[in-house]
């Protein structure tokens, strides 16, 4: 089931990706909101964040960034960017449950999987 996902957010990032150009930036607070995600996920593969800190702060950044699924934001110039961004924090997210529970390599590769996907987001909308 978690494989099915995971696809299904690939699928949907690849396809925002290929949907923009290079004049689509993303707007300073997703930048923000996404810097500290890789902050949090390199903290907690450096083990100086636990997993219940590390999603909770993750869980605040998703909510401070709920305004990319409002209708009222889908007119907006950062709207696909800023959406890519939350999509890519969501991802990284998910990734610490499946690290929580799985405890193997492979999650913890994965873990640094959506950092490196969040970096390279940023640098694509900055």
């Amino acid at each position: 089931m978690k494989n099915v996902f995971l696809f299904f957010l690939i699928v949907i990032i690849l396809s925002l990706t290929a949907c923009g150009g290079d004049e689509l930036r993303a707007s300073n607070k997703a930048i923000a909101c996404a810097n500290e995600a890789i902050k949090i996920g390199e903290a907690y593969l450096a083990y100086d964040m636990d997993y219940d800190e590390a999603t909770e702060l993750l869980n605040e950044l998703q909510n401070d960034m709920s305004y990319v699924t409002e209708d009222s934001n889908t007119n907006d110039e950062h709207h696909v960017p800023d959406l890519e961004l939350s999509v890519a924090i969501q991802s990284l997210n998910l990734a610490l449950i499946g690290d929580k529970f799985d405890r193997t390599n492979e999650t913890y590769d994965e873990v640094q999987a959506a950092v490196d996907a969040l970096k390279e987001n940023i640098k694509e909308y900055e």
